[in-house]
C-alpha cells in the first residue's frame, strides 16, 4: 500500500509539474505577443511578477509536493512558507492560465463566451485534482493543516475573478437586483466545488462529513433556548429599545428569490464551513486536560476567529461599526460552535447564521452599514454577553454532557 501510495503521489507530482509548466508557456507566450493587453488583466507588472513566480516555485522546488517533515527547523519553516504560497494563489494561477488559453477563442473566433467560461471552470476544477492531494490532503501537521485549508478556501473564490478575463463579471452574481442566470448559476457551483473538496480533504484527513441527524441526547429545552438567543440578533436594527418591545416585526430583507440563495451559499454557508466545520472539528482534536476543556478552547478559539475574520469589512465601514462587529461575531461565533457540538450538525448553525443576515426589524439600516447608534452598541454587547454567557451554562454543565460526547464520538472516523 505504502508503494502504491507514493507512485500514486509521484505521478501526482508529475502532472503538477507538467502544469505548472504548460502555465508559464502560456503566461509567457501571451506576453510576449500582447504584453500591455496581458498586463491589463492583472492591473500592474508588480502582480505579474508575483504570480508568474507561483508556478516557477512548483517547477524549481524539489518535493513541494510533500509536506515538511523531519527537517531542520529553518528548512521547515522555508517549506512550510512555499507550500502555504502555493497552497493559497495555485487555483488562482491555473485559472488565470486557462483563461488566458481560451481568449482567442472568444475576441478572435467570436464564439459564445458562457460555453467558453463553463468549460474553462470544469477544466480547472479537474486540474485542481493533483493540487489538492499533494498541498491538502498530504499535510500532516495539525497546525499547518488548519492554516492551509484557510489558505484554500479563503483565495479560492477569487478565482472566478480570472474568468473575468473571457468576459465572466462578477457583479452580474450578486446585488439585490440578482436573477438567475448563466452567471449567477456559475458563481453557486464554484462555491459548491469549494465545499465539496473541503469535504474531501476532511474526509481523508479522518474526520467525518457533515451530518443531518440531530444527537439522540440533545435536551430540547436547551436547544430552545440558545436558538432564541441567536434570534435575538434580529432585533440588533431595531432602531430602539421600545421598538424591541413593544414593535416585534422581523421582515425578510427585501430581494428576489436568488439573492436570498446567494447569500446562503457565498456567506452564510461558506463561513460555516470556515468556522464551524474546517476550523472547529480540527481544533477539537487538540490535546487538553480534560474533554471539557477541549471543548471549550476549541469554540473559544474558532469564535475569536470567526470575530477577526469580520476585521475585513473595515474597507467598507467605519472603525466602530467594525469593532463593534468583530465583537458581536465573538458572541455569535461562540453559540453558533456550541450549538453544532450539541447537536452534532452544522446544518442548525448554517439555518440561523442565514436568518440573522437575511431577516431583522425593518426600522433602520444595519449598525454595520454606518456608525452605531448608542442602542445599537447596548443590545449587540448585551446579545453577545447571553450568547456566551448560556452558552458556559450548557457547555460546563455536568448534566448536560452526553450530547457533547456524543459529537466527539462521531466526528473522527
Amino acid at each position: 500500500m505504502e508503494i502504491s501510495a507514493a507512485n500514486n503521489d509521484h505521478s501526482l507530482s508529475l502532472i503538477f509539474k507538467l502544469q505548472c509548466t504548460l502555465i508559464v508557456i502560456v503566461f509567457g507566450g501571451s506576453l510576449l505577443v500582447n504584453f500591455q493587453n496581458t498586463l491589463d488583466q492583472f492591473g500592474s507588472l508588480t502582480s505579474v511578477m508575483i504570480i508568474a513566480l507561483v508556478p516557477l516555485i512548483g517547477i524549481l522546488t524539489p518535493n513541494v509536493g510533500q509536506p515538511a517533515v523531519q527537517l531542520p527547523l529553518l528548512q521547515k519553516a522555508i517549506k512550510n512558507t512555499i507550500r502555504l504560497v502555493i497552497t493559497a494563489l495555485y487555483p488562482f494561477v491555473l485559472f488565470f492560465g486557462i483563461c488566458l488559453l481560451f481568449l482567442p477563442l472568444v475576441t478572435q473566433a467570436h464564439i459564445s463566451k458562457m460555453p467558453i467560461i463553463y468549460l474553462a471552470f470544469l477544466l480547472g476544477a479537474g486540474g485542481l485534482i493533483p493540487y489538492l492531494k499533494l498541498f491538502l490532503i498530504n499535510e500532516t501537521g495539525s497546525i499547518t493543516r488548519m492554516i492551509f485549508i484557510f489558505a484554500y478556501l479563503f483565495f479560492s473564490p477569487y478565482i472566478l475573478n480570472q474568468l473575468g478575463i473571457l468576459g465572466f463579471n462578477t457583479s452580474y452574481s450578486f446585488g439585490i437586483w440578482i436573477t438567475f442566470n448563466s452567471t449567477s448559476l456559475l458563481t453557486i457551483l464554484s462555491y459548491l466545488f469549494l465545499f465539496i473538496t473541503t469535504g474531501y480533504v476532511m474526509h481523508r484527513w479522518g474526520f467525518s462529513l457533515p451530518r443531518l441527524k440531530i444527537n439522540s441526547t440533545v435536551n430540547y429545552g436547551w436547544l430552545s433556548l440558545i436558538v432564541a438567543l441567536v434570534l435575538l440578533e434580529l432585533n440588533s436594527s431595531a432602531g430602539s429599545w421600545h421598538n424591541v418591545f413593544y414593535h416585534f416585526d422581523w421582515q425578510l430583507v427585501s430581494g428576489p428569490l436568488a439573492y436570498f440563495i446567494m447569500t446562503i451559499v457565498t456567506v452564510c454557508c461558506y463561513e460555516e464551513i470556515i468556522f464551524r466545520y474546517s476550523f472547529f472539528w480540527q481544533l477539537l482534536h487538540f490535546k487538553h486536560t480534560s474533554p471539557r476543556a477541549q471543548q471549550f478552547w476549541a469554540i473559544l478559539i474558532s469564535s475569536l476567529l470567526f470575530g477577526l475574520w469580520h476585521a475585513q469589512n473595515i474597507f467598507d465601514q467605519s472603525l466602530p461599526a467594525t469593532l463593534l462587529q468583530m465583537v458581536s461575531a465573538i458572541g455569535t461565533g461562540f453559540i453558533l460552535a456550541t450549538i453544532s457540538l450539541y447537536t452534532g450538525t452544522i446544518w442548525i448553525a448554517i439555518i440561523l447564521h442565514s436568518l440573522t443576515d437575511l431577516a431583522g426589524a425593518p426600522e433602520v439600516t444595519s449598525a454595520f452599514s454606518q456608525t452605531p447608534s448608542a442602542f445599537e452598541i447596548e443590545y449587540m454587547l448585551l446579545a453577545a454577553l447571553l450568547e456566551i454567557g448560556v452558552s458556559l451554562i450548557l457547555l460546563l454543565g455536568k448534566k448536560r454532557q452526553a450530547a457533547f460526547k456524543q459529537t466527539m464520538a462521531r466526528i473522527r472516523i
